[in-house]
């Protein structure tokens, strides 16, 4: 009897520590580089946007700033948890390795290829910018990179879209963000960030 116990208590608790979790879900990058160019789908051909047709005049920058009488800035929609399927692990290997593709692409000054990873919706709202080609004047060359910490809770939604969240530093701050990728002729192109949490480096608490 004994005995007959203690295999079932074995048994519990392989069970338990076997089943996987969304908080177990964290992956951090390779030691060694996962990417080693920026790949990316083909831009659609185009030029920068003309500097006079860029810009736009102080009073209708101001009025476009100036929310309209009586309107209040909507809440940011908190998505459900446990929305769609945890991903398996070929689809968190994608995933990890889009983000260090972005990255990489950014990196290294390839600011064309970079745009080409972003749907036209998620250049604008992360960007500022419709015209993909405009990307490079935004970029210096003494900008800092950007380095990946970890990515973690990749869930596949119903729609197909993958849902993420990643932590990752810039010029000495620690960013969180919620990412929704979706594929477009087998590359994994962002198509929304949601801005989780910002804080200095020095000041960073470890996610859990």
């Amino acid at each position: 009897m004994t005995q007959m116990c203690a295999v079932l208590v074995f048994v519990i608790i392989a069970l338990v520590s076997g089943a996987p979790t969304v908080a177990a879900q964290v992956v951090t990058p390779p030691a060694s580089p996962m990417v080693t160019e920026c790949r990316h789908p083909d831009l659609p051909p185009g030029t920068p946007t003309p500097p006079d047709a860029a810009s736009m005049p102080e009073s209708e920058m101001a009025d476009a700033a100036t929310p309209a009488e009586g309107a209040e800035e909507a809440p940011i929609a908190t998505p459900d948890p446990k929305e769609g399927e945890p991903a398996d692990q070929d689809t968190i290997d994608r995933v990890l390795e889009a983000e260090l593709n972005l990255f990489h692409c950014f990196n290294i000054g390839d600011a064309l290829g970079a745009a080409a990873l972003y749907t036209p919706e998620a250049l604008q709202e992360n960007l500022g910018i419709s015209n993909p080609y405009d990307l490079p004047a935004l970029l210096g060359p003494d900008d800092p990179p950007t380095v990946l910490i970890e990515i973690r809770d990749v869930r596949v939604l119903p729609d197909g879209r993958i849902r993420y969240q990643d932590r990752y530093e810039y010029a000495g701050t620690i960013y969180t963000d919620l990412n929704y990728l979706v594929e477009r002729e087998g590359f994994l192109l962002l198509a929304k960030t949601i801005s989780l949490k910002q804080e200095p480096m020095a000041a960073a608490t470890p996610a859990t």
